[in-house]
């Protein structure tokens, strides 16, 4: 709720500082805007398909299917927003016209259009891979960047260009396409770190974990020395240096499933 209100309030925020332009200036924003809506469709299709095959990928703790449905989605993503780009670089004062019939409002929109049109490589893989970590549960990252680019980023660079710099709805869209281009490299940072293979959820008191395990030493019935290997391990698998005290559930041979996971006291021997 807070992510959405934070949002809401820096887009009204970026309308505000357009509409203080004039008429002439709001209504080409507003064009524009509403071509770069429908451009949203193909970047939102594939994040949500992204989102589905990676909670289903990392549910049956295929973190490498992961991995390939979101390259895969990315690729086509971009292929896709790549071909509406070119069309809006090639065609963006043919699509105003169908706007407005106003000159003004048709020379500026075509030159924002090229603005929109740069902006769709990025939109696309920023949509596509918040899709996927989202789908891994990282939820509180994509909050965080999206908070952060769209409450502060766009308004207030968008507010210096404007009337800083008196470049009036150029830089207002200047402002907006560096959000976007900030947005994807703080999402791709954020996929690129891998912490989104590894699937957490809060039970209680507990932190729960789920993946798969190859326990070399274990035998055929859950054994101390397999139990206690495990716990050693985890500290390197999991990026942290505590003890844990754990469930498991055996599967197909070596495989061992991690069934609960709670931190204990750390042993000092």
């Amino acid at each position: 709720a807070l992510e959405q209100l934070a949002m809401r309030i820096g887009m009204i925020a970026f309308s505000v500082i357009i509409a203080t332009l004039g008429e002439t200036s709001y209504a080409t924003h507003q064009a524009c805007m509403n071509v770069l809506t429908m451009s949203y469709m193909i970047g939102q299709a594939f994040a949500v398909s992204s989102t589905t095959m990676v909670g289903q990928s990392l549910g049956k703790v295929r973190s490498d299917m992961a991995v390939f449905y979101c390259r895969a989605s990315s690729m086509i993503g971009v292929l896709a927003s790549g071909t509406l780009a070119f069309i809006m670089l090639c065609f963006g004062r043919e699509i105003m016209t169908l706007y407005s019939s106003d000159p003004q409002i048709i020379d500026c929109g075509a030159y924002i259009m090229k603005v929109v049109a740069l902006i769709q490589p990025f939109q696309g893989i920023q949509f596509i891979l918040a899709g996927g970590l989202r789908g891994a549960g990282d939820t509180k990252s994509t909050a965080l960047v999206s908070v952060v680019t769209i409450f502060f980023l766009r308004p207030v660079l968008a507010a210096i260009l404007v009337f800083g710099f008196d470049m009036g709805i150029k830089g207002a869209w200047y402002a907006y396409m560096a959000d976007q281009i900030t947005r994807s490299l703080l999402i791709y940072l954020r996929y690129m770190q891998g912490k989104w293979k590894v699937i957490r959820f809060n039970v209680g008191r507990k932190t729960a974990a789920r993946g798969w395990v190859n326990l070399k030493s274990a035998g055929p019935l859950i054994s101390q020395k397999a139990l206690h290997f495990f716990v050693r391990m985890l500290p390197k698998e999991f990026g942290c240096r505590r003890y844990f005290r754990c469930g498991l559930k055996r599967r197909q041979g070596s495989q061992w499933q991690v069934l609960w996971l709670c931190s204990v006291k750390r042993q000092t021997a």
